[in-house]
């Protein structure tokens, strides 16, 4: 994205939240997690820059999400969410295997594990005051 096509993007955004703000009987989307919403890094993005844009922007409480690795930072009452694939910040640690029975399709046996995330990333981690 262009510098250019994110000012439009930008200026769009705030003519849509005017817009609701102005027309309390049209409801909020429903794809907006009430008070997050989610900034998502590039494709192309590595851990590297991810920590760089997260320290310079001041993004340090860690989010929970089951695929994805996040870090927020407080703006107003909402959330800004930094967000990157777990694959690409964390660790996968095989800690054990689980039998999934056979219901529509055969049992199969799926792997148990964690996400641990290097100390890159846990060097900018703050408790999350809420």
């Amino acid at each position: 994205m262009t510098s250019q096509e994110r000012i439009i993007r930008l200026q769009d955004l705030v003519e849509a939240i005017v817009f609701i703000r102005d027309h309390p009987d049209v409801p909020m989307p429903n794809n907006w997690i009430p008070d997050i919403v989610n900034c998502y890094m590039p494709p192309g993005a590595t851990k590297e820059e991810y920590v760089a844009l997260a320290r310079k922007n001041g993004f340090k409480y860690k989010g929970n999400d089951y695929y994805s690795f996040s870090l927020t930072q407080k703006v107003g009452n909402l959330k800004l969410a930094l967000v990157i694939p777990k694959e690409k910040t964390c660790t996968k640690v095989v800690t054990g295997t689980r039998f999934v029975p056979a219901y529509t399709v055969s049992a199969t046996t799926e792997e148990e594990y964690e996400w641990r995330c290097d100390s890159l990333l846990e060097k900018i981690i703050e408790e999350n005051p809420e």
